[in-house]
């Protein structure tokens, strides 16, 4: 069980992606105890739906707010490329607490004057983990097996395909942003480029050995200067790669990543990088 707290999964990233899971949380919360009535609900004579609307309402703007708000309050927890199922479950846990907290407010200072049901503060955190929580993590759970499964054998098949590359080996100069500094070197010795702020950190083989050299200019300027070479490519806003150097393809819940040859750690590939340029990725 430990075990499976700690699989990747990937944390929704886009504005639109926020939007849209916040309302359908909202709206799953309201059909339930709109059609279900559950905790007492169905004693309601009057109000019925604009009772069980002001639950659902509340939690799209909560969960709204902490889709926002905790990434950029706690961005190193939030690292999509470290998101775990543990710091979903810790994320829904904080979230569920904050909603059963609003929907108690809600019922005391709104709904029980006009007659509604009164319950606790502790009966509140209860039903909101019944209603919410459990069926998230039963979500989480789907969710994750299916998206590594399809991940998985993408890029098994991937990691299969063998298409052959023109060879480059003719020296580049990549000059720096100020146009104070270059760095010259043979094109198919290039592993990969990280982005490092203001800077990019270029990776290369010399003698087969990895070497590292930083110059001052963005990755996008970069790229601009590498445009001509059809074999390096752009996976991620942090890295650029060449495929020559790419051993094979793995995929979890999270996407796919690259591994590189030389390098001890995987590249990832970013979910909005193009699936039919993935073959482009394997030698």
């Amino acid at each position: 069980m430990n075990a499976w707290f700690f699989k990747p999964y990937p944390f929704v990233t886009t504005t639109k992606q926020k939007l849209l899971m916040s309302l359908v949380f909202g709206k799953i919360v309201f059909l339930f105890l709109y059609i279900f009535k559950p905790f007492g609900i169905s004693n309601l004579e009057n109000n019925l739906v604009s009772y069980t609307l002001g639950f659902g309402l509340i939690t799209f703007i909560i969960t709204l707010f902490n889709l926002f708000i905790f990434p950029f309050i706690f961005p190193k927890f939030f690292n999509p490329n470290k998101w775990i199922i543990g710091k979903m479950t810790l994320f829904f846990l904080g979230t569920t607490l904050m909603i059963s907290i609003a929907n108690w407010y809600y019922n005391l200072s709104i709904a029980r004057p006009i007659n509604q049901i009164d319950n606790t503060f502790l009966y509140y955190v209860l039903v909101t983990l019944l209603v919410g929580f459990f069926p998230l993590i039963f979500y989480i759970y789907i969710s994750e097996r299916n998206r590594s499964k399809q991940y998985v054998l993408v890029a098994k098949k991937l990691s299969n395909t063998n298409d052959d590359f023109l060879k480059e080996d003719e020296n580049i100069t990549l000059i720096s942003a100020t146009k104070k500094d270059s760095f010259s070197f043979v094109i198919n010795d290039l592993v990969y480029i990280s982005s490092e702020g203001n800077y990019a950190s270029i990776f290369y083989l010399k003698n087969n050995e990895l070497k590292e050299q930083l110059i001052r200019i963005s990755l996008s300027k970069l790229e601009n200067q590498l445009q001509d070479y059809a074999s390096i490519v752009r996976c991620h806003k942090s890295y650029i790669v060449n495929t020559h150097q790419v051993l094979q393809i793995d995929g979890n819940a999270r996407g796919y990543f690259l591994k590189l040859d030389k390098i001890d750690f995987s590249i990832p590939v970013s979910r909005s990088f193009p699936k039919e340029f993935l073959y482009t990725l394997v030698k």
